[in-house]
């Protein structure tokens, strides 16, 4: 009974030592800790947004002024974007124009968030999503699968889904 008893204080011992939980230091934390605001956003199909014939990937914040993320202590923090963005197409004589609509709002309000920080990764989660933020320098990139739509202004059928990239930089 003595040897059994021994030998499970062995094992105990040995899988208390040998499993740790990584900790996100303060250092971490700290790093990221307060405002965020929205400066530009990026497609990787070029796009002539403004119709000027000249198509781009790389933009300014535009509609999404004001836009930011918010981290505070405990993991705790909002995102907000400023403005609901819709951009539709149409087709004419084989050249297609761009039309995009801004809807501002007193009703728009910050999201609340929770946010967890491993290294260079910040992953947040909102009400129904968990996105993650790359930290690049004193930037965050925050990539939204298929997050730019462009639908027919008259039919409303999807013209074109890409990926698009939120760029955050601290004010």
């Amino acid at each position: 009974m003595k040897n059994y008893f021994y030998l499970l204080l062995t094992l105990l011992f040995t899988f208390a030592t040998s499993c740790s939980v990584d900790k996100v230091s303060d250092e971490e934390f700290e790093s990221i800790k307060g405002s965020w605001l929205l400066t530009s956003w990026h497609v990787n199909n070029p796009v002539d947004l403004n119709n000027d014939g000249i198509a781009t990937s790389d933009f300014s914040a535009g509609c999404f002024t004001d836009s930011n993320i918010v981290f505070n202590n405990e993991g705790r923090g909002t995102i907000f974007f400023s403005s609901k963005v819709e951009y539709h197409t149409e087709e004419e004589n084989g050249n297609i124009t761009y039309m995009v609509t801004c809807a501002t709002s007193t009703e728009l309000k910050p999201s609340p968030i929770s946010y967890s920080v491993d290294k260079d990764i910040i992953t947040i989660y909102d009400e129904d999503r968990i996105s993650q933020l790359v930290k690049e320098n004193n930037r965050l990139a925050l990539t939204i699968e298929g997050g730019f739509i462009t639908r027919d202004i008259n039919t409303f059928e999807i013209t074109s889904k890409q990926d698009v990239t939120y760029y955050f930089t601290r004010p």
